[in-house]
């Protein structure tokens, strides 16, 4: 696994709002923008895979962390061990369907690329 520092300027936040009123873009675009050009990135829309393939919208935080779990070296039963003993009793297969289609539209993503 590799490790990377990206440093940022102390005044981040007040360059956005001047780039963002400057630009009428959102603050959010540039954030992904600097993202981009240090590390690798992804956007998975979590709510909406939740919501629309897994059928439950509560669930979108366990579809963003299926996405992470593709960028990190850890095994896959650590990950189901941890959601189950996570999750709501009785909602373990749910969120593990949101793992798994986290986990695909990563995959996918990283294959468009």
């Amino acid at each position: 696994m590799v490790s990377q520092t990206v440093r940022l300027p102390e005044n981040l936040a007040t360059r956005l709002d001047a780039l963002a009123a400057a630009t009428r873009r959102s603050k959010s675009s540039f954030i992904v923008e600097a993202l981009e050009r240090h590390l690798p990135v992804i956007l998975v829309d979590g709510p909406g895979i939740a919501r629309d393939e897994v059928g439950n919208a509560r669930t979108a935080n366990t579809v963003l962390l299926g996405a992470l779990a593709t960028k990190l070296d850890i095994p896959g039963d650590i990950w189901r061990a941890a959601i189950y003993r996570s999750v709501p009793p009785g909602t373990e297969k749910l969120n593990m369907l949101a793992f798994e289609a986290g986990g695909r539209v990563a995959r996918d993503a990283e294959k468009a690329d």
